[in-house]
């Protein structure tokens, strides 16, 4: 952040603003902004210790970075217990993927397949899209697993009847 102050015959500045910021400096620099630095700084300018005069500027400190914007996810749900799923993610300004889910599940591509989907595997899944690193967005996406159903096997009950005739 560079400060300036143009004033004619100012013989002391005197700088202050947000974070505790202060300066005795015409024309003070601020070595790596961070975002609690933004505010309005307030330069008090003296001449020969009698007149006084006071100006103000507003500095803004963005974010290096732009989140990922349109970020969706989406799945084949449902599925059926042993069949893979499928999950898909789509940003703009993506660069990096992070998915996690039931089970432990976790996967840094983006659009990981897990083979022979189980019960367990059901649920919310959510991929956390990066760019440059720190700016993230994230997104869900719900799976359904159906089972797979397996007929009753009948076991035939024999009944027999014995007839004991007496003469």
């Amino acid at each position: 952040i560079n400060l300036t102050s143009t004033s004619t015959g100012g013989t002391s500045y005197s700088w202050s603003g947000p974070n505790g910021f202060t300066s005795t400096s015409q024309n003070p620099t601020i070595a790596s902004a961070t975002l609690v630095m933004a505010g309005t700084y307030t330069v008090m300018v003296s001449s020969s210790g009698t007149c006084t005069s006071t100006a103000t500027t507003a500095v803004l400190v963005t974010p290096t970075c732009t989140p990922p914007t349109g970020v969706t996810a989406s799945s084949n749900s449902p599925v059926n217990q042993g069949s893979a799923i499928n999950l898909t993610s789509t940003s703009t300004g993506g660069t990096s993927y992070s998915w996690s889910g039931p089970n432990g599940f976790t996967s840094t591509s983006q659009n990981p397949t897990i083979a022979s989907a189980t019960l367990v595997m059901a649920g919310t899944y959510t991929v956390m899209v990066s760019s440059s690193g720190t700016c993230t967005s994230t997104a869900t996406t719900a799976v359904i697993v159906t089972p797979t159903c397996t007929p009753n096997i009948c076991v035939p009950y024999v009944i027999q009847k014995t007839i004991i005739r007496t003469k």
